[in-house]
């Protein structure tokens, strides 16, 4: 290789190949060895019209898989079979695939964050600047100007635009966080309009949980079966009036769809969704109440059995590790409210303020927290069979001794009664998930 191949970049393979091309015609002059030089294919019809319905540009790159052999072991054109385009996008087995574009868990988290506090400040600084605009507020002592008003409008606007932003960024924060971890625990199993719904419902219920004293009463309870009653009205409307629609939404047959069924089910779901309201704007007395939530209560459950047969959930092993890191989040929203919040997390559980101590709560949110890290570690590294049993076992005799203090600190009055059975509850049946996953063989 020459000086002159080198200051022009010539690469020494490179030339070793031409150096063997030339060899080989020297021995041989009826063989060529030489490459033909790649040339673009002429993108037909049918691709161009891919590539405009699914934002996908056509390539120019050129594979021919003889490529290296030489002319001589192909003798084909490269605009035939042996040459076709190498696509720049993510390609697709099926063409609807392309339609779905989804996000990853950090992209939801920058984006729904992101667009909240733009639209918050946006909405905010608006109606801040209307407010100002339309009623100036007029100080005493003081002639309106001009600069006064200009900035009494930025004051205002900026201190709404703010407050709004801030509510929306978390609302997006926590609505990003809800909806990637329901997507991540039912593993595409569960439908994602069903995520998002969740997601939603958890965010509201958890902003709006710091902002009033929640109470179970007798009031809550109408509430609660009012709200039963309306989504099972939903549920009717959708199966009487668009029967095929609701069949194609949830079935993967579409074929064994039978509209009289359909419209009778949504009739069925309307008749026990009018009981349920009627019952709740009916001021009915204690033991009626406490009836029609129980036969609502058990409905739900069997339309959630229900949908999950039909769904083949399997509890395998991925589900135990998903269920293992859900304890751990859990444990760990624990851990972070008792050392960074204790006394408000004191005042929100126990009946008596007074008797709050600090450092005991931090101590015990850190305890937690080495609980919380352990299962998370453990979930997170691969771990075989015996180790992941073994960790949901711990886990679920963990929470059902949270259980059963809850409940009796709500027994004893030490703990609000409201807010202690209903965590007892919610910690005894995640506990009884989590032991039976650990003590069960196979699916």
């Amino acid at each position: 290789m020459g000086i002159f191949d080198r200051l022009r970049g010539k690469r020494e393979d490179a030339a070793a190949e031409v150096s063997s091309a030339e060899a080989a015609a020297q021995v041989s002059p009826s063989l060529d060895l030489t490459e033909a030089a790649p040339t673009a294919l002429p993108s037909t019809s049918q691709q161009q019209q891919f590539g405009k319905q699914f934002g996908v540009a056509p390539s120019e790159q050129l594979y021919n898989p003889y490529e290296g052999l030489g002319a001589a072991l192909d003798r084909r054109d490269l605009r035939g079979p042996a040459a076709f385009k190498v696509s720049k996008q993510p390609e697709f087995l099926f063409s609807e695939e392309a339609l779905v574009h989804k996000r990853s868990w950090s992209e939801n988290l920058t984006y729904y964050t992101g667009m909240g506090y733009l639209a918050g400040a946006l909405l905010g600084g608006g109606k801040g600047a209307a407010q100002a605009l339309t009623a100036p507020v007029a100080l005493a002592g003081v002639e309106s100007s001009q600069r006064l008003r200009i900035n009494q409008l930025l004051n205002t606007s900026g201190k709404m635009g703010r407050g709004a932003g801030n509510a929306l960024g978390v609302l997006g924060l926590l609505f990003a966080s809800f909806e990637s971890f329901a997507g991540y625990m039912t593993n595409g199993q569960v439908p994602d309009e069903v995520n998002t719904l969740a997601a939603g419902a958890a965010t509201g219920m958890l902003y709006r949980s710091a902002a009033m004293s929640f109470e179970f009463d007798e009031d809550f309870d109408k509430k609660l079966l009012t709200g039963s009653g309306i989504a099972l009205a939903s549920y009717a409307v959708a199966g009487a009036a668009a029967p095929a629609k609701l069949h194609e939404a949830y079935m993967m047959r579409t074929e064994l769809c039978h509209e009289p069924t359909m419209r009778w089910f949504g009739l069925a779901i309307g008749n026990a969704a009018a009981h349920q309201l009627v019952i709740s704007a009916s001021d009915p007395n204690t033991k009626v109440l406490k009836n029609g939530l129980k036969v609502a209560g058990a409905s739900w459950l069997v339309y959630a059995a229900h949908n999950a047969y039909l769904a083949n959930f399997e509890f395998d092993e991925d589900f135990d590790k998903r269920l293992l890191t859900g304890s751990g989040i859990a444990l760990g929203a624990y851990a972070v409210a008792g050392a960074a919040a204790p006394t408000a997390l004191h005042e929100f559980c126990m009946t008596r303020t007074e008797l709050c101590h600090e450092p005991t709560i931090r101590w015990f949110g850190l305890a937690v927290g080495n609980a919380a890290a352990h299962q998370l570690v453990i979930s997170a590294s691969d771990p075989n069979t015996k180790v992941l049993k073994n960790g949901l076992k711990v886990a679920g005799a963990s929470w059902l001794v949270y259980a059963a203090h809850n409940a009796y600190l709500a027994q004893e009055q030490v703990h609000k009664a409201d807010t202690g059975y209903a965590s007892a509850a919610a910690q005894a049946a995640f506990g009884a998930l989590c032991l039976w996953r650990g003590f069960s063989n196979g699916n």
